[in-house]
């Protein structure tokens, strides 16, 4: 059952059903490569929400979504209900300087996630805090 305080999808650019199909894995892992991004991998059967940024989308979804090298609780929903039970939300885009150096692009991307962690209550995340710097 749903928490009647449980937050909504943020507005967001685009998702992606399907998961368990590599080729939707793979359009999305190549889709925003090299572009700073915000997303949301959601299950849309507890509607728990883990959330992230990057500019290495072809690495990080790999992570999340075919090796399973990624956070712990969002991992174990993953195995519990599959990949075709979870929805990835492109929230926004995070344009960099073009001569931002690679920790200036991260803490840029840092930030505006938060923004997005602030949004939920703890309980709804599988990220373990309500701090970037969770893995």
């Amino acid at each position: 059952a749903v928490k009647s305080n449980w937050i909504e999808v943020p507005k967001h650019m685009y998702y992606y059903s399907n998961l368990h199909l590599l080729k939707v894995v793979n359009n999305l892992r190549y889709r925003f490569n090299k572009e700073g991004i915000i997303y949301g991998i959601r299950c849309v059967v507890t509607e728990n929400m883990y959330i992230g940024s990057t500019n290495d989308s072809v690495g990080r979804f790999n992570k999340h979504l075919i090796t399973g090298d990624s956070n712990v609780a969002l991992q174990d929903a993953i195995t519990m209900y599959g990949l075709s039970k979870f929805k990835v939300y492109i929230f926004q885009y995070v344009e960099f300087p073009h001569n931002a150096t690679y920790v200036e692009r991260k803490e840029m991307l840092r930030l505006v996630e938060q923004r997005y962690l602030d949004m939920y209550p703890s309980d709804q995340l599988y990220n373990s805090i309500n701090a970037v710097d969770s893995k």
